[in-house]
């Protein structure tokens, strides 16, 4: 369940913290209060859209926090939090957070940051929320589907997924089939200019990192002339001319080997000299034996530029890189494949499209008697919830029928019909309904799906839109028999409704000069009574409002043991 709620920055709140209980807790306040920026504020923690000008002080990031305790874990629960690698807590506990920052936010589940549709996968097992106008979904015939597979899902859910797999392959046939649009005298065309393609390529026996290599050939050949003139005067200078270094050297070794014999302290600049005999002696050989490897061959600068020619047309024609014209050839070689074995191809996907469109026929009309087995229990289920919601005289089915094309649905167009009036006639349901009756029928639903879905909290944002009287008290009295199962958190303005609550919160707005800020306050039995005397008689509030009160709340006490 949900035990807590701290919310900083947001809308009219400036940090609020509430603890929910098990049972029935009820939000109240005045209109304008701030009661819906609450749930509001849960839904966005939730991964919720963000509203614009979210933040209350846009120069600060805003953050919500939502505290679970998880009483139940089952196996898919489990696997699916750690599929979404989030550490499965040993003490149950769940805190999920966003913090907002502009237009921009971070989700974290125990601190792990988490995609916002990763945590709407975890949280839809954790809690329902029906926002503000959601009844008015059931105006939309898709919506009906959705609640009668979710109604029968225990079996309904591996029979849509059979039909969702196949409808996928079905898709991706037809998509093939499409695309085999070709005549003969195009296909032929094209294959020939594959052919031609994949021959020019080969013909070229392409080699990686060739044209660096002859780059480097071009250049030292093309440049032959100038090396050979400057490494030749190189050469001259070292060895050739009368004042070459290596005479000079040679003549300073033969003086100072005999002054060595007059002192020995000149003995390292002899070796020096050595060294710089033998130096000079090494360049001299790399010289002489670099101008012997150097070709002023014509033929074979001429034979570099037309291969080099050949590297530049391939790359201007298939790809900047080596790679990239065998990603190419290797494309082309595909649809060479494909064209020579397009007749066969085109057979086997029109098999393909017949045996799918069989296996789909059968496995949507299998969908289809599951849910019309699901649709009569549902239609009982609901009616029952109907008239406990002063529905005096309900009539209400689920229609099918059989749409014209298969989807990853099926084939089921399911609409709701319903009739609220002795001797009026089944409708369509969004013909008919009004807007309190659509936030009844969506709680029947809800209440319903109570029964038989793993969420444990449920959260009501004014469910009880266009109520009053004995309707308003019937409603209060189901969420009551709802709470004694799950959590719920309700929104309301209906004293009948506030009187249920285990929890009772009041929701206040204060304005000073300078700001309006929203404060919550957990209200005891005393301050409850007064909140549901302040509902009942307005400004007003004497002894005798007081005193009905205190009754109602009595009265709800007991309806609530009941």
């Amino acid at each position: 369940m949900l035990h807590s709620l701290h919310i900083a920055n947001v809308a009219l709140i400036d940090e609020i913290d509430i603890g929910f209980t098990p049972g029935l807790n009820i939000l109240s306040g005045e209109t304008g209060a701030g009661k819906s920026v609450i749930i509001g504020s849960v839904s966005i923690a939730l991964g919720g859209k963000l509203p614009k000008d979210i933040l209350k002080d846009p120069q600060k990031s805003g953050f919500i926090e939502l505290g679970f305790t998880l009483d139940r874990m089952d196996d898919s629960f489990v696997s699916l939090l750690e599929e979404k690698q989030i550490d499965v807590p040993e003490d149950g506990e769940l805190l999920i957070s966003r913090k907002i920052t502009g237009t921009k936010s971070v989700c974290r589940i125990n601190g792990e940051t988490i995609s916002a549709s990763d945590l709407r996968d975890i949280t839809d097992r954790l809690l329902d929320l029906h926002g503000q106008h959601e009844h008015q979904s059931l105006l939309k015939k898709a919506k009906h589907l959705e609640i009668l597979d979710e109604f029968g899902k225990a079996e309904i859910a591996e029979s849509k997924q059979k039909v969702a797999e196949l409808y996928r392959t079905y898709q991706k046939t037809l998509h093939d089939l499409s695309e085999m649009d070709l005549d003969d005298t195009k296909r032929f065309r094209e294959m020939d200019f594959c052919e031609y393609e994949l021959s020019e390529i080969d013909a070229a026996h392409l080699i990686p990192g060739e044209e660096e290599d002859l780059m480097a050939q071009f250049k030292k050949a093309s440049s032959a002339a100038s090396l050979v003139q400057g490494l030749s005067e190189i050469y001259d200078e070292i060895n050739a001319s009368r004042t070459s270094a290596s005479e000079a050297v040679e003549r300073s070794l033969k003086v100072i080997s005999h002054l060595v014999t007059l002192d020995d302290g000149l003995g390292p600049i002899r070796d020096e000299l050595m060294d710089l005999e033998s130096l000079i002696r090494d360049v001299s050989l790399d010289v002489n034996a670099y101008l012997s490897g150097i070709s002023q061959d014509e033929e074979l600068l001429n034979e570099l530029q037309g291969r080099l020619d050949l590297l530049h047309d391939m790359k201007r024609k298939y790809g900047n890189t080596y790679d990239e014209i065998m990603a190419h050839r290797a494309s082309c070689e595909e649809r060479l494949t494909f064209l020579r074995n397009y007749e066969e191809r085109k057979n086997t996907l029109t098999a393909q499209k017949q045996r799918l469109e069989n296996d789909l026929t059968v496995a949507c009309d299998a969908l289809t008697k599951l849910r019309k087995k699901y649709a009569k229990s549902f239609e009982k289920e609901l009616k029952e919830s109907l008239v406990g919601l002063n529905f005096l005289t309900v009539e209400f089915e689920v229609s099918f029928e059989k749409a014209e094309h298969f989807s990853a649905n099926g084939t089921d167009d399911v609409s709701f019909l319903i009739s609220t009036n002795p001797g009026s006639p089944i409708r369509p349901l969004e013909q008919i309904a009004s807007g309190g009756e659509l936030s009844r029928i969506m709680l029947a639903i809800k209440s319903i799906m109570a029964r038989t879905d793993d969420v444990d909290t449920l959260i009501f944002d004014e469910i009880d839109t266009g109520i009053s009287g004995r309707t308003a008290q019937k409603v209060a009295e189901l969420l009551g028999k709802i709470s004694k199962d799950r959590q719920v958190i309700c929104i309301s303005h209906l004293p009948q409704i506030v009187s249920m609550a285990d929890t009772h919160f009041l929701i206040e707005k204060d304005t000073d000069q300078t700001s309006t800020h929203t404060d919550i306050y957990m209200l005891d039995e005393e301050a409850s009574i007064k909140e549901l005397a302040r509902m009942l008689g307005g400004k007003e509030i004497n002894d005798l409002v007081l005193e009905n009160a205190r009754q109602m709340k009595q009265m709800a006490k007991s309806e609530t043991r009941a």
